[in-house]
């Protein structure tokens, strides 16, 4: 086996067309191996996405019982897929699944963490308005300090959304 990046003429993620070939992966979650992917009855609808490609291997990235993905691994010469390089492959689709399933988490926990703090910043505002441009003003003054600062993403965020708690112990 020989590893390589592919030159990518398309942008990515690429939208699969509808084929049998990925009812049938959603359904068993299993894996599928084909040692002539240019005549392979279940790749026809595929057309130019596997161009080159004579032998593949595609193995669903799973999170739970739920198919999140596909890892496709071609290869330009004719040859079988051995346990070896099967259970390689099987590693590398789990370990890609676990971390697609933390960047959904951490993003559905981050989402309600900027939930809670527009809630808050709301039950402040409804009881007097000065403290909605104030929190304005100082998360505009904190952000270009931070900015200025060259401060990381996560802290320019951090001092974005905590500005607007500024007012919260007043309310």
């Amino acid at each position: 086996w020989k590893m390589s990046t592919p030159a990518v003429n398309h942008s990515l993620p690429i939208v699969l067309p509808e084929a049998p070939i990925f009812e049938r992966l959603r359904e068993s979650l299993g894996v599928f191996s084909s040692n002539d992917a240019a005549h392979d009855p279940e790749l026809a609808q595929l057309g130019g996405l596997l161009e080159d490609t004579t032998s593949l291997l595609v193995m669903p990235l799973v999170s739970g019982s739920e198919l999140r993905a596909l890892l496709f691994a071609h290869m330009k010469e004719s040859g079988r897929v051995g346990m070896n390089e099967m259970e390689l492959a099987r590693t590398v689709a789990n370990q890609a699944a676990i971390a697609l399933e933390n960047a959904r988490l951490y993003e559905a926990v981050r989402q309600d963490y900027v939930d809670v703090i527009q809630a808050l910043a709301g039950a402040v505002d409804a009881r007097d308005h000065y403290p909605r441009e104030h929190s304005n003003r100082v998360s505009l003054y904190g952000v270009a300090i931070a900015r200025h600062l060259r401060m990381d993403e996560p802290f320019i965020e951090a001092v974005q959304f905590l500005s607007h708690l500024a007012n919260v112990g007043d309310a």
